[in-house]
């Protein structure tokens, strides 16, 4: 079974990448679920394409219209992903992100993580978490949206240095 065709123009004005997290902020777990899981069948894609300077299996750095993208896509035993993902944008802002995905089962599960903006004013980070709530006349079923947490300094620095560990593992030829 081959790859599907991919558009390299398409690559270049809209990189493959997951979504920021503060698109997810307040929104149902499934829209972000499914746009994480695209994200990351795309990224499987387009690893060893012509345009990927990054040699390593499920590891991708390619240039785009926004910036420097570099990814790395880990299967866990559970058959989860963690996508780590680093987008050093033309404007000097670098954002890095680490999202845990799960494998789908019945439902829809949650995804966890956690994003680092870097600019000339610092550190900003954001760990994605869930709420949980009650819909009156909700028969009873949770409503479930995520919900971004601003972190500290010192969790921003700690969440960027893990990030930055697993991507230097994967160094560009």
């Amino acid at each position: 079974m081959g790859r599907a065709k991919l558009d390299p123009e398409k690559f270049l004005k809209d990189p493959p990448m997951i979504a920021s997290f503060t698109s997810f902020h307040h929104s149902s777990i499934t829209q972000p679920y499914e746009q994480a899981s695209a994200g990351i069948r795309t990224l499987k894609q387009i690893d060893g394409t012509p345009g990927d300077r990054n040699p390593a299996p499920n590891a991708i750095s390619m240039s785009t219209s926004q910036g420097q993208l570099d990814a790395v896509i880990l299967t866990n035993p559970d058959q989860s992903n963690t996508v780590v993902q680093r987008l050093s944008k033309k404007s000097g802002e670098v954002v890095t992100s680490w999202l845990e995905v799960p494998q789908k089962s019945d439902w829809v599960p949650n995804m966890s993580g956690f994003e680092v903006s870097q600019s000339l004013i610092g550190l900003h980070g954001l760990a994605l978490g869930v709420r949980e709530g009650w819909t009156p006349g909700g028969l009873g079923i949770p409503n479930r949206s995520y919900e971004n947490q601003i972190m500290s300094s010192a969790e921003a620095q700690n969440a960027l240095m893990r990030a930055e560990s697993v991507l230097a593992a994967y160094p560009i030829l």
